[in-house]
């Protein structure tokens, strides 16, 4: 357990001037809360809805169907094609085919299939998250390409795959680079932008909003979340330089506290988790193994098997995912694609998706997230998350650390022996692990 540490400076004006600057402050909170509960403008339905990957392709492709309900015809269709730099005949897209999740047969899926009434076709492959985060299968995009090119020709307006994803980047596993359109969200943002203007103030609104979520999607934050005008002047008045001094001081003992709240909840779960391996005596074989830094990005712990310190074996895992969500799940600590999953392994798979696990990466044969099971993501830059570890801390029951240690116990006991199994005899190296 940490000890908790000083994290405020002991000099007496230094912490008056931090009491005079919240006392100054609370009044201009108090003045924007208002406002803000009244106007609602923070509000954004589908950061609210944290739409994963598929969302995002089906209401794209909402848009770009020119028969959809939004009634504006081939106007998005149109500014999207020319958005991307796409030749192609303005007059094959009033009556244009457009679907999400189209099947390509033995190509498996493509989010986003358009055939145009010349026979033009357009393939949309989004991937919402980073590289490492939302990696392509194998060879998928070659598999894309492939698929095209068995396709009857258009002539004068080649077959055009379209990759989009946060920052524009180049997909990996493509035939030929040079012919897929790499665009960002930023870039999709801005078609938004452009394509919204014209368009009936009920639909306009909703757009607006969704290019705002494309924005913080790619990193461009720049428009659609501005600072308000009193919190500004507040720490910019000239007359009062050393506001802005003294936030910046309380703001970084703020980090301190914050990683504090953090590391100090784990460690509580961690301990708690430890007291049940002992009482049930798995302690032998299993312990609680915490990251040398817990709060950082992908930090966390696990409870690993005992005997595998350098060699990486299958765990319970509790991992940092992004900035405020955690995730649950058993991880084997080792890259793997679906393309060389062991038998044992892949069954395992399946046995984590029935039972609600069913998220995977190449570490992960199956995990979920915490807010997912009507848990906070205690993350450190989410104030209601940090709010929550506060009054956690101040709970004598600790009421939300037993939850949470209820969970991560209910997966390791209902996963324990076929772990187990899988670490006496590791499907991924020629060397049994250590009993």
């Amino acid at each position: 357990m940490v000890k908790m540490e000083t994290v405020l400076n002991s000099d007496g004006d230094q912490i008056q001037r931090m009491q005079s600057v919240i006392r100054e402050f609370k009044p201009i909170l108090a003045k924007l809360k208002d406002r803000r509960q009244r106007t609602a403008e923070r509000f954004n339905v589908f950061e609210a809805l944290d739409l994963d990957e598929q969302s995002h392709s089906r209401f794209i492709a909402y848009l770009l169907n020119p028969t959809k309900h939004h009634d504006q015809g081939d106007v998005f269709l149109i500014s999207f094609l020319e958005c991307v730099g796409l030749n192609f005949r303005r007059s094959s897209t009033q009556s244009a085919e457009v679907s999400a999740e189209f099947g390509l047969g033995s190509h498996s899926r493509i989010d986003i299939h358009i055939r145009l009434t010349n026979g033009q076709i357009i393939l949309v492959e989004n991937k919402i998250k980073n590289k490492n985060d939302a990696p392509e299968g194998a060879d998928q995009i070659a598999k894309y390409q492939d698929w095209l090119q068995c396709q009857e020709p258009s002539p004068k307006f080649p077959h055009q795959l379209v990759f989009l994803t946060p920052q524009g980047r180049p997909p990996k596993t493509a035939r030929r680079p040079e012919e897929v359109i790499c665009i960002s969200y930023s870039r999709l943002s801005a078609w938004i932008d452009s394509s919204s203007r014209s368009c009936p103030e009920r639909l306009r609104l909703v757009l607006e909003k969704y290019a705002e979520t494309c924005r913080r999607i790619g990193g461009s934050t720049n428009k659609g979340i501005c600072m308000p005008d009193e919190i500004r002047q507040f720490f910019l008045d000239p007359n009062e330089p050393e506001r802005l001094e003294t936030a910046l001081q309380i703001e970084a003992h703020l980090q301190g506290v914050k990683r504090f709240l953090f590391q100090t909840f784990w460690e509580q779960v961690g301990e708690m988790l430890t007291q049940r391996l002992i009482g049930g005596g798995h302690d032998q074989c299993w312990e609680v193994r915490f990251d040398d830094d817990i709060v950082r990005l992908y930090g966390g712990f696990q409870m690993a098997w005992r005997n595998c310190q350098d060699n990486p074996r299958f765990a319970v895992k509790v991992e940092s995912y992004d900035r405020n969500r955690m995730i649950l799940g058993v991880t084997r600590n080792r890259e793997v694609t679906d393309n060389n999953l062991a038998e044992k392994d892949e069954a395992l798979k399946v046995r984590l998706g029935k039972s609600g696990f069913s998220k995977t990466s190449e570490y992960y044969p199956g995990f979920r997230f915490f807010n997912g099971m009507q848990l906070p993501g205690f993350g450190l830059s989410d104030a209601c998350g940090v709010l929550q570890l506060a009054r956690e801390m101040r709970d004598n029951q600790r009421s939300l650390t037993k939850q949470v240690v209820r969970l991560i116990w209910e997966l390791f006991c209902d996963f324990r022996e076929r772990l187990e199994e899988l670490n006496h005899d590791y499907p991924y190296d020629d060397e049994p692990a250590e009993s």
